[in-house]
């Protein structure tokens, strides 16, 4: 994942340079389905390129996560913390986990500056969101800001967190409302508007 990271980051002074704020991803969606997780995530198709690997590391597994460069700096991830594995109840740690995940996916572009949880339900499930910024050094123009949202979600008993990084604040809105669909359930935002922090200049 850092490998992906690094060459976002090559090209991020190129592709931001002179941005206003990117339009909507693009359609048409590809959808990620899981028989463990008992979930369809539907996301733009351009995060779709770089595959799925279900592979479990430490208990951790990270089914999803992709780059889209075509408007500025844009990442998705799904990872899975599978608590038979871990062998202890786990989705009562949603909010620290989901401070850890995002803290995780910033520090690898700088300082990152992270919110506290906020929880909320979403199909049925208990979830916790978490917000973040990260200014990154040495990349023009100067101040460039990467935005990060992230959501863990209490699954039987596992916890399901989805994150999303923007260098457009408001493309990262248009990501966090992605859409999961939790078996016998319709499909919904993984984030609710009202929990979606307002877009501010001067970060």
């Amino acid at each position: 994942m850092q490998n992906l990271v690094r060459v976002g980051l090559c090209l991020i002074a190129t592709l931001c340079y002179g941005e206003t704020h990117a339009q909507a991803p693009p359609q048409p969606t590809a959808t990620y389905h899981s028989d463990a997780m008992n979930l369809d995530f539907t996301y733009p198709s351009s995060f779709a390129k770089q595959g799925v690997d279900e592979s479990i590391k430490n208990c951790v597994s990270t089914p999803i996560a992709g780059m889209d460069m075509s408007k500025g700096f844009n990442m998705i991830f799904l990872r899975r913390f599978d608590g038979a594995c871990v062998g202890k109840e786990i989705t009562a740690d949603r909010n620290t986990v989901a401070v850890n995940f995002v803290n995780d996916l910033l520090k690898m572009l700088g300082k990152p500056d992270v919110s506290k949880g906020t929880d909320y339900e979403i199909g049925g499930h208990m979830a916790s969101t978490v917000s973040g910024t990260v200014k990154l050094k040495d990349v023009k123009p100067a101040g460039t800001v990467v935005y990060s949202a992230a959501s863990c979600i209490a699954v039987s008993k596992d916890l399901v967190c989805f994150g999303f990084l923007s260098s457009d604040c408001p493309t990262l809105a248009v990501l966090s409302v992605s859409t999961v669909k939790f078996t016998d359930t319709a499909p919904v935002p993984i984030l609710p508007a009202n929990l979606i922090g307002a877009c501010r200049s001067g970060l």
